[in-house]
């Protein structure tokens, strides 16, 4: 049989159908396997199931070209609508730049995402009903396109939530649709649309919420480690540098976040339009700068009971210092007062927290320990003369096995609270009761729901709903494995070391 063409091909028609043979042959197979089972005679005097098929397929084929035409010209209508739509959207656009606030232009995109959404929807309601009246396979596109329409109609809902990740899946998920769509290029709009509203928030001070999300350069995710490192190294300087048989920490370190905002405002100058979402070196000194203009690191030491404690002290300025230190104007303060809302907590959190990789070496060390009783090569190890309580202990002569101290990666510490509890915060390692911990992190205890830790150990490992430990000085004075559900009341926290 020949193959069965809709119109010539050329620009603005329907191309050639080359898969005519094989599925026009399935389906005439199929139209004798159904009349067969019937078992009624052949009507108009057909001399064979062949000669029925064929003529049944005419029949359809016939009709093919009309319900085409009409799927094409729906499309061509839609796509003239929406390109109407987008010349109105960018004139709200342009004159939402010159005059909108910072809530002004969060309200101004709700309403474009409403008008592309609204017009998504009518597209998609009347592509489906002319597809019904068209061929298998032109269902089966018409079906692929109110999918993908759906899909990024939500996304553009949650535009200002996105992460670059999220949009690279998206462009993946809808590219591998565009070359299965025979006609009706005006889907691809809405893709744009998707496009060019993300990169309009990458363009502007919210690009910092993406400043992470550069992998072929220099990321906030590595400067704010780099900085935590270098937080942490002073820190661990001081207590080698200074004799002592213990140590205290008393923290109120600056948040990141509101390091963050404060950066942001000053890069920017008040104008909501500076880019944010790449880094430079002069920015990221600027960002160093703001970062140790805000936090300080002082210590002493103190005698008593012929023991040597070292005190560790972090202070920050407050927010509104540190605004009137830089002598900020109004347009500034007012970007850091809309940044530090409680709405923007999520994105704040994606930008500064780096996802622990975890350790199996401290793991395979602890569990080398498992079945010790009284901990004496813990104890005497950090330095005590006789038995203490000694789970911190245990967890730091782990670390020190693994050389973690020395590089600064977990702190040397015999007390819960003051000592590890405190060291992990100051850091900004730390992570609540909820989180699912990685093999290798720190788990504190506050078995009186007192908020202060009572035992700590290492996690050596998270399955489902179930957290299994190794910890030192437990029930019967003994190191071995237990575990808890995730939500345990019990579970104070954990440290989160940053082993690279």
């Amino acid at each position: 049989m020949k193959d069965i063409k809709i119109k010539e091909n050329r620009k603005g028609t329907i191309k050639t159908i080359d898969k005519g043979l094989i599925n026009t042959q399935k389906l005439k197979d199929n139209l004798i396997s159904i009349k067969d089972k019937t078992k009624e005679p052949y009507e108009n005097n057909y001399n064979s199931g062949g000669e029925y098929a064929s003529e049944k397929i005419t029949q359809t084929m016939s009709n093919m070209p009309n319900n085409i035409y009409r799927v094409n010209q729906v499309g061509k209508n839609n796509f003239r609508k929406t390109k109407d739509s987008i010349y109105k959207i960018k004139d709200k656009i342009h004159n939402y730049k010159r005059k909108s606030t910072i809530k002004q232009r969060v309200k101004n995109i709700s309403k474009i995402r409403k008008n592309i959404k609204n017009t998504t929807k009518r597209t998609v309601k009347t592509a489906k009903t002319t597809a019904k009246v068209t061929v298998k396979t032109t269902q089966k596109v018409t079906k692929a396109i109110k999918t993908t329409a759906k899909a990024t109609a939500t996304a553009i809902k949650v535009t200002v939530k996105a992460t670059i990740a999220t949009v690279k899946a998206i462009i993946l998920g809808i590219k591998a649709l565009i070359a299965a769509i025979a006609a009706g290029g005006w889907v691809v709009v809405v893709i744009i649309l998707v496009i060019c509203l993300i990169a309009f928030l990458c363009s502007s001070i919210y690009g910092v919420f993406f400043s992470s999300e550069n992998e072929n350069g220099t990321n906030m995710s590595s400067v704010i480690s780099e900085l935590n490192d270098e937080f942490m190294k002073k820190i661990t300087d001081i207590q080698n540098s200074t004799e002592h048989n213990e140590y205290e920490i008393n923290s109120n370190r600056a948040e990141w976040k509101n390091i963050l905002a404060i950066y942001v405002a000053k890069v920017s100058n008040g104008d909501d339009e500076v880019e944010l979402m790449t880094l430079d070196d002069k920015r990221v000194q600027t960002l160093k700068d703001v970062f140790w203009d805000m936090n300080n690191i002082s210590s002493k030491t103190e005698t008593k009971d012929d023991k040597t404690i070292l005190y560790i002290e972090v202070t920050s300025k407050t927010i509104e210092e540190m605004m009137n230190k830089y002598s900020f104007n109004d347009k500034q303060r007012q970007q850091v007062e809309e940044l530090l809302k409680d709405e923007y907590a999520s994105l704040w959190s994606s930008v500064i927290y780096g996802t622990s990789s975890g350790s199996q070496d401290i793991v395979k060390v602890a569990k080398q320990q498992i079945g010790n009783v009284g901990g004496q090569p813990y104890w005497s190890w950090y330095g005590f003369s006789s038995r203490v309580e000694w789970c911190a202990c245990f967890v730091s002569w782990c670390a020190d096995q693994c050389g973690y101290i020395d590089a600064g990666i977990i702190p040397k510490f015999a007390n819960c609270q003051n000592e590890g509890v405190a060291w992990f915060k100051t850091v900004g390692l730390w992570k609540d009761a909820g989180y699912v911990p990685k093999s290798g992190d720190i788990i504190f205890f506050d078995w009186e729901n007192d908020g202060i830790s009572d035992h700590v150990g290492i996690v050596e490992k998270a399955e489902s709903y179930t957290i299994y430990t190794i910890e030192g000085n437990t029930s019967n004075d003994v190191c071995k494995q237990n575990k808890y559900n995730i939500d345990s009341s019990d579970i104070l926290g954990y440290g989160t070391p940053n082993y690279k």
